[in-house]
């Protein structure tokens, strides 16, 4: 199923207030008002926000009601038989008695800049906020923004890991002379302190090659292509923190005790959906980060050349940004 139809309760006959599209969002939403979403004939289920929405007595219809403002918010119908679920976007716009949504906006983000801390609550809501999450913020934001962004950034993650950059790993080894296939300068300097050697291929010996196998090696340079380079560690480390930062949120639903009467929503019964999909994506990013470039990729090293190349590449650049 591509499209859901959304209807306004409430009202004989029903009036359409559009479908819900993947790829597009749907606006017309507005908080405290009832809402039938038009199921399919399948034993598909709905969840908004996590939270699974309760069906009519026939059936038919899907119910919801936004019971706050929540912006833009993520709806997922999962089908039998298909292991991904569909994704559609609404806009909840608040009630047409509080402040417009332009003015609402703009008071958010002066807040947001001046203690971002007041916009935290208990509420599971979301609102765009710029900057990073931290530990001061609350968990919910901090699910939001992961949910917001971690798409993008497995995305960005498979594009390095199917283009990734490679470097040419400049280095020296005593080679047989047929093995040689190349010299400079410091092979000549160090070919010197071998007389007879040096003789013999400058064809002033009348002894053969052979008379000096036991010594015939050459200090010859190579290059060696090799994936541990600046860009790459930059990516890893990167890619070790966001890991570290799922495993945060994870351990947070996990212990999660409910506080009675802090929010509207039932948060308890969301958890299980986000432990569920937090794991799903912990996994993903074990996954990668044992393939190459970040497995070849020696953590422990840093460099503003990382930063650089990183900048410079399209698949690196959008991988960090992403995050």
């Amino acid at each position: 199923m591509g499209r859901l139809s959304v209807y306004h309760s409430g009202q004989e006959p029903l009036v359409k207030l559009g479908e819900l599209t993947p790829g597009s969002t749907l606006q017309g939403f507005e908080e405290k008002k009832s809402y039938l979403i038009k199921a399919d004939a399948g034993t598909s289920r709905l969840y908004v926000d996590d939270a699974l929405l309760p069906m009519d007595a026939e059936n038919e219809f899907w119910l919801w009601s936004p019971g706050f403002y929540a912006g833009e918010v993520e709806v997922q119908l999962e089908q039998q038989g298909k292991h991904v679920p569909t994704r559609f976007l609404i806009d909840v716009a608040p009630a047409r008695h509080k402040t417009g949504r332009e003015q609402y906006t703009e008071y958010i983000g002066q807040i947001a800049d001046y203690v971002p801390q007041l916009l935290a609550g208990t509420e599971p809501a979301k609102h765009g906020l710029g900057g990073r999450s931290n530990s001061k913020l609350s968990l919910w934001i901090s699910y939001a923004r992961f949910r917001c962004y971690i798409d993008r950034y497995l995305k960005g993650l498979r594009s390095v890991s199917e283009w990734p950059i490679v470097r040419l790993n400049h280095q020296r080894e005593q080679l047989p002379i047929h093995l040689v296939r190349r010299v400079d300068v410091t092979t000549v300097r160090r070919l010197s302190a071998n007389p007879k050697l040096l003789g013999v291929l400058a064809h002033h010996h009348a002894e053969p090659l052979d008379t000096v196998i036991e010594n015939n090696r050459l200090d010859a340079p190579f290059n060696e292509p090799t994936q541990d380079n600046a860009a790459n560690r930059v990516i890893a480390r990167q890619l070790d923190r966001v890991l570290r930062r799922t495993s945060k949120l994870i351990e947070s639903f996990a212990n999660y005790k409910d506080s009675s009467g802090d929010t509207e929503s039932d948060i308890l019964s969301r958890i299980p959906r986000r432990l569920e999909y937090l794991a799903e994506v912990r996994k993903r990013l074990l996954k990668l980060s044992r393939n190459k470039p970040f497995s070849a990729a020696n953590k422990s090293k840093s460099s503003v050349a990382g930063l650089n190349a990183v900048s410079g590449n399209p698949h690196y650049n959008v991988t960090v940004h992403a995050q």
